[in-house]
């Protein structure tokens, strides 16, 4: 009596035909793809799986796909996290040498409190959270600037007079993350401004002058009470 039979009464390993993939043996982890023909046995993506943050990429429709290091100027999405009615939401470790430079993007972004504002600082691996040497300055595209005033404590995000009903929503780019002189921001947002129920297109520059290569984490928090939020970060390559 055969031993590489089953109830249909077809050789084992199952053949595509037969609804199987054909493959006596897989290597772990790695994808499936389609056989050389409507028939063939099942084969497997794997040139380049083992290095991470390599994406799976097309090389024809006469080949199989291999990982490769992400394009440069390409987006990779890192990490996303909501803060549900929370004084801070913090990214630790989340900057490296990986990539060039970094963007954060945050919506529907509200205080707990009227009149109060959403900010962010940065920080080490530990982390320790800084609170000095912050400058920028912000302007408006249409009306008054959100925020006329430099804070030394933090960069803002969204007005100082931040509504606790209507959201804004905006992105960071971050670029000189490791370097020891500047860690720089560039912020454009959409704003419910200076109590006026309309949204105010916004963009800003802001730097931490006291900058060092340890500056690897990323807090975001309400000037008082509590946020609410997503906020999302990608890596950029070069």
């Amino acid at each position: 009596m055969a031993t590489n039979q089953n109830a249909i009464n077809a050789p084992l390993p199952l053949e595509v035909k037969n609804g199987g993939t054909g493959a006596a043996t897989v290597t772990a982890y790695a994808p499936f793809c389609a056989g050389t023909t409507s028939t063939g046995v099942w084969q497997q993506a794997n040139t380049g799986r083992s290095t991470d943050q390599n994406v799976l990429t097309s090389t024809g429709n006469a080949s199989l796909p291999t990982f490769q290091t992400t394009p440069a100027g390409g987006l990779t999405f890192i990490t996303s996290s909501y803060a549900a009615g929370t004084a801070t939401l913090d990214f630790v470790s989340v900057f490296s040498a990986t990539y060039d430079n970094y963007l954060i993007t945050y919506n529907d972004c509200t205080t707990g409190t009227a009149g109060q504002a959403v900010v962010m600082r940065t920080g080490t691996s530990a982390p320790t959270w800084h609170t000095t040497g912050y400058v920028g300055t912000t302007a408006q595209l249409i009306g008054n600037a959100i925020n006329t005033t430099t804070a030394t404590t933090y960069v803002n995000l969204t007005d100082a007079g931040q509504s606790s009903t209507y959201p804004d929503c905006g992105t960071i780019m971050v670029a000189n993350f490791n370097s020891t002189n500047y860690f720089t921001f560039s912020i454009q947002t959409c704003s419910y401004s200076n109590g006026v129920a309309a949204r105010i297109p916004n963009w800003g520059g802001a730097a931490r002058t006291a900058g060092s290569a340890s500056e690897v984490s990323v807090r975001f928090l309400a000037t008082s009470g509590v946020m609410y939020g997503t906020f999302s970060i990608y890596g950029i390559k070069n």
